[in-house]
């Protein structure tokens, strides 16, 4: 925001609230955007410039092997377990420091069972397949892990993914007695145990008949959510389709969006009212008018595009708790975070993050799940080394404990009047009292002259005293009572004078900061 206070002076307040716009020229953006940066939080409700929290290590299972796979069950009486797979050993862990193991697998297994789409509330199971087809179809109900026994002589079988609705367990990219990764198995309306891949829907099955299907591109299925009462799924290099139907008599495969599918194993999510999905270079939504009778795709990543358009696969996770979705690329040691509230406010929903832990944000596991602690939904991640992370971490020390988090944000580019250069620049700095930290404000000149100078900008630590005497008294960090969490103002005088530049922000190590505004008052004079 720029306004004029004087004759030659000029005010700009530098506010902040909006994600990352790397694709549109400096000085095109809104204010209140990053032009670069990284490791920054942005809140549809709160437009201070913060740092992001943490990641947090929360256990290493007993055999330290990589981390492959979980599971995370809600049982009807609200009670929460969580399995974590680590090589060939199922450990289930108590949200605390205890990994009790429950079984065995094949060692290059990746066992999946989401508590949101796998779980069989009928008997309070959560099923569990396998992206590596290693594993035939499992169940935990809490206490006892094991292989599912289908009906009949129907023998081993295996899935990619599975979804549970409308009391039917839907099985995707399956193997039998031979790989069908272009199929669909359909299991009997209230029995998941009866599966058929013999009966493709028509009118001699009854409406609760188990079913089969095949892709009509005949392409490998690589993701498959529920959404908007329907199933979703993409085929590899192929396109999105859509399960029309109500019963084993009418289920088709339909055509939703041609030309576009999702790139990865793990890239289709379902995201409360809308699905997501990372294709090579982009991550596209599909928007649903009118129960699919008029859909369209909608490029997210506009904004962004330049920064991910060489990207070739993702993985995306959802946390509905806070209403985010995390993409990892394919190969990449960051994530890029989609805050779903900002999607309509006029401002850019993104976010880049990223570390100096070993971790890299590239792990070897990572999807949403229930803390048997304390109820709640987070991202948890794995890796080689058989360390348990939460991506939402609560932690003071860094991520994994360890690690600092720089934190940078760049302005949009600021210019003075048409042929002046600003002079005489006087500024402040508008922060949450909270801990000592030290900001770094780094202006970037352009122009005729192109040079950067910096400022380091002390914010104290705030100190609270229970009497006055001694060496309390009034004035500096000591009032009555606490001031932690109030605003408070501090200037500084960065010399140079330029026709444009931008404000580069930026903070080392595991401080905390909350930066309100930051304001400059300067005179513009004619070159």
């Amino acid at each position: 925001m720029v306004s004029k206070v004087g004759p030659e002076d000029l005010d700009i307040i530098l506010k902040f609230g909006g994600g990352l716009h790397t694709r549109a020229s400096e000085d095109e953006i809104d204010i209140r955007e990053a032009a670069d940066g990284q490791n920054f939080d942005i809140d549809f409700e709160n437009r201070e410039l913060k740092n992001r929290a943490p990641f947090d290590l929360v256990g290493t299972v007993p055999n330290a092997a990589e981390i492959r796979g979980g599971a995370s069950l809600i049982k009807s009486d609200g009670s929460v377990s969580m399995l974590i797979q680590a090589g060939g050993k199922v450990y289930e862990w108590d949200g605390d420091a205890t990994f009790t193991e429950r079984g065995d697998v094949q060692a290059t297994a990746k066992l999946r069972g989401h508590w949101r789409s796998h779980t069989w509330s009928l008997d309070d199971k959560v099923l569990i397949t396998d992206l590596n087809l290693e594993e035939t179809v499992m169940e935990w109900d809490g206490s006892s892990l094991k292989n599912v026994t289908f009906a009949g002589s129907f023998g081993d079988f295996y899935a990619k993914y599975c979804i549970v609705a409308n009391e039917r367990a839907m099985f995707f990219a399956c193997r039998d007695a031979t790989t069908n990764k272009h199929m669909m198995v359909g299991s009997e309306v209230e029995d998941y145990t009866t599966i058929s891949v013999g009966d493709k829907p028509s009118d001699s099955l009854s409406e609760a008949d188990p079913f089969f299907m095949l892709t009509p591109d005949l392409k490998p299925i690589n993701g498959a959510v529920e959404a908007f009462g329907s199933v979703i799924l993409s085929t590899e290099k192929g396109r999105i389709f859509v399960l029309s139907g109500q019963s084993a008599k009418d289920f088709s495969l339909n055509e939703f969006y041609s030309g576009s599918a999702a790139a990865g194993d793990e890239s289709l999510v379902y995201i409360g009212n809308d699905v997501i999905y990372g294709r090579a270079g982009r991550i596209e939504s599909v928007r649903d008018t009118d129960r699919f009778g008029d859909s369209e795709a909608d490029d997210l990543t506009k904004g962004i595009s330049t920064s991910v358009s060489g990207y070739t696969g993702w993985r995306s996770v959802y946390n509905s708790r806070l209403n985010r979705v995390y993409l990892f690329p394919e190969g990449v040691s960051e994530v890029w975070v989609y805050d779903i509230a900002m999607k309509d406010g006029g401002l850019s929903p993104w976010m880049k993050w990223t570390t100096t832990h070993d971790l890299a944000f590239r792990p070897t596991f990572v999807m949403s799940m229930i803390d048997p602690d304390d109820g709640l939904e987070y991202v948890f991640m794995g890796d080689s080394g058989g360390n348990l992370y939460r991506l939402e971490g609560d932690g003071t020390d860094g991520d994994g404990g360890q690690n600092a988090i720089d934190m940078s944000r760049v302005s949009r580019l600021l210019s003075a009047p048409l042929d002046s250069q600003i002079y005489n620049v006087e500024g402040w700095i508008k922060y949450r009292k909270s801990e000592a930290a030290t900001v770094e404000i780094r202006f970037e000149y352009a122009g005729e002259s192109i040079f950067n100078e910096s400022l380091m900008i002390n914010i104290p630590e705030v100190s609270n005293r229970l009497f006055f005497g001694g060496e309390n008294y009034y004035g500096g960090n000591f009032y009555f009572g606490t001031v932690s969490g109030k605003l408070s103002r501090q200037p500084f005088f960065p010399p140079g004078q330029a026709d444009d530049f931008q404000i580069r922000v930026s903070t080392l190590g595991n401080t905390r900061v909350r930066i309100n505004e930051i304001g400059l008052r300067f005179r513009a004079a004619s070159g």
